[in-house]
């Protein structure tokens, strides 16, 4: 009985050798048609599982590289996309944390052997949000005679939202406004700058803010026994014939006066005492003494300089012109299909009123031009200053050149004819040929009778 348990024993030692012997001998032989290879992959690292009231604060490592062995056939078939790189943040502390880096995959006979880097610094902060004050701070004054109420902030408050950490040391949004000498209400839109408890500028970046600027409204009043007042310049005549006014101005346009309400109330604007513009033809500009009302007074006594722009009176005249004929040829003669040109100019007034026969020339230049017809454009030439042509009438002139006829006296014949002058002798001749025959005979007779 125990020699044949010993021999099922050993029966069965063989059978499951031969087992492992084969299985080893076909993992070899499917290892040498598919051998096991190592690759790389850069994953993604993807943060999951953060808190409502929790936030990241520092830069997170987002990437890391990893080893994955496994067989060619199947490694040379995989995508980055099948593994995903995850830091768990639901159960990470508020603070700075060391957080692993896990590595998720589900790919038979392939095995991550290394990863880098395996962890990751992790900063969560508690997210908060608070309204803190818009401060409005005015820098100067207002001018004299005027005073300033409260400001007014739209809106009163900015509500800021981020991490508690830098939330919490932020105590107020501080505007400022310059006043300037101002005289009515300031109405402005600024950016708020950021202070904290110790009165330090704080930056506001990823933090989130309601609002990133404020309207601001500065109420400016004018006290009771004081009032900014036109100032009116009080001119009397009329700029020379020819002229006209043109703008009156004055610097400073307004004044402050001080005095009972009462008057006050009922002064609409200070008057200059008169400035006579009788007969000017060149702007005016001088100081002018203003007059004031019994009771009231200037708050600060200074100049009122007066300027008053005179100008000609620009407008048109037609001026009849006898045309000049230069660099007619010799033994030549003209004639022109008009005695005058119109020409037109325009400029000021006083300066049309006082032209001259010789302020205003047409000419007509005949240089190389022969016997003919010539349509001519006149030149104008305008010496009177500030004046300038803007048509003439005729725009050319018709010029007809011949030449110069000469006058001689008639002869007489022996038969005690006249005979005509040489340049019409040919019609003569041909009108009364016995005549002139006659006339020709006598003549040599006669010459040869004295000989």
């Amino acid at each position: 009985m125990l020699r044949r348990s010993n021999s099922f024993l050993a029966d069965l030692l063989t059978i499951l050798l031969s087992l492992v012997l084969a299985i080893v001998i076909w993992v070899t032989a499917v290892r040498e048609n598919n051998p096991f290879i190592t690759r790389s992959f850069d994953l993604v690292v993807e943060l999951q599982g953060l808190p409502d009231n929790a936030l990241v604060t520092n830069t997170v490592q987002r990437s890391v590289r990893i080893e994955v062995n496994g067989p060619t056939a199947i490694l040379n078939q995989l995508r980055p996309e099948q593994f995903l790189a995850v830091i768990d943040l639901s159960q990470l502390p508020f603070g700075e944390t060391a957080a692993p880096i896990q590595i998720v995959a589900d790919i038979d006979d392939v095995t991550v052997i290394s990863q880098f880097p395996t962890t990751t610094v992790i900063v969560l902060e508690r997210q908060t949000s608070r309204e803190v004050p818009v401060v409005v701070i005015l820098r100067g004054t207002p001018a004299r005679g005027h005073t300033t109420a409260d400001p007014i902030s739209d809106p009163a408050t900015v509500q800021i939202s981020g991490p508690a950490t830098r939330v919490e040391e932020i105590t107020e949004a501080r505007v400022t406004i310059l006043l300037d000498d101002a005289r009515d209400n300031i109405t402005v839109t600024r950016r708020p700058l950021f202070y904290d408890q110790q009165g330090n500028v704080v930056g506001t970046n990823n933090l989130s803010l309601s609002t990133t600027e404020i309207n601001i409204t500065v109420p400016i009043t004018q006290l009771a026994d004081f009032a900014e007042k036109p100032v009116v310049v009080n001119w009397v005549g009329e700029p020379a014939p020819g002229y006209r006014l043109l703008n009156v101005t004055n610097e400073p346009r307004s004044v402050l006066v001080t005095g009972p309400p009462e008057v006050l109330n009922g002064l609409s604007s200070i008057q200059t005492e008169p400035v006579d513009i009788t007969g000017a033809t060149q702007p005016i500009s001088l100081q002018a003494t203003l007059i004031l009302p019994r009771g009231v007074s200037l708050d600060d006594v200074q100049p009122i300089l007066v300027v008053i722009e005179i100008e000609p009176i620009y407008t048109s005249s037609v001026v009849p012109v006898i045309p000049e004929i230069r660099a007619l040829g010799p033994g030549l003669t003209y004639t022109l299909s008009v005695d005058t040109v119109r020409v037109v100019v325009y400029g000021p007034l006083p300066v049309l009123d006082s032209l001259e026969n010789d302020d205003v020339r047409v000419t007509l230049d005949l240089l190389g031009l022969d016997i003919g017809s010539h349509n001519i454009t006149p030149n104008v030439v305008v010496t009177a200053t500030g004046l300038e042509v803007r048509s003439t009438q005729p725009a050319f002139i018709t010029v007809v050149i011949t030449t110069v006829v000469t006058p001689t006296l008639p002869l007489e014949s022996s038969l005690g004819e006249t005979v005509p002058p040489p340049q019409t002798a040919w019609v003569w001749w041909l009108t009364f040929p016995p005549l002139a025959l006659s006339f020709r005979w006598s003549f040599y007779i006669a010459n040869g009778t004295s000989q």
